[in-house]
């Protein structure tokens, strides 16, 4: 697998600001940062930002949605990108463990979507509750 991985990947370079995705956008791509930096841009506001041999794209990939963010060039970057049908092929056996890692990651999980299962301890800091989703 490795050797057919090497053979998809084809490299782009982007000039500083130049966007690499779109929010929105349709996801038919996965990145891996070769040189440079990448910011990732939610609702217009910056996140964070990735750099060398950081990858990006697989959410929309594994569970097959628009893009969720927009990533922009910071300055002169080159990302090794692989095709969505490859990378859903590599990935094959793992594909459920890299969802729910992703899912474990969901930044957009508000107090109010918690449900207390039990209070796991309490101090001088406040109480530390054990907690699960409602769906």
């Amino acid at each position: 697998q490795v050797e057919r991985v090497v053979r998809e990947l084809t490299s782009e370079t982007y000039q500083k600001d130049q966007l690499v995705v779109k929010e929105g956008d349709v996801a038919e791509h996965f990145y891996l940062i070769q040189t440079g930096n990448v910011e990732i841009i939610v609702d217009g506001v910056v996140k964070r930002s990735l750099g060398k041999w950081d990858y990006f794209g697989e959410r929309g990939l594994l569970f097959s949605e628009r893009r969720s963010a927009t990533c922009r060039a910071k300055g002169l970057t080159t990302c090794l990108v692989l095709q969505k049908a490859v990378f859903l092929e590599i990935v094959g056996a793992f594909k459920n463990a890299l969802m729910h890692r992703i899912k474990l990651q969901d930044d957009k999980i508000k107090m109010t979507d918690l449900v207390t299962q039990a209070i796991v301890g309490e101090g001088t800091f406040g109480t530390v509750s054990l907690v699960h989703h409602k769906k």
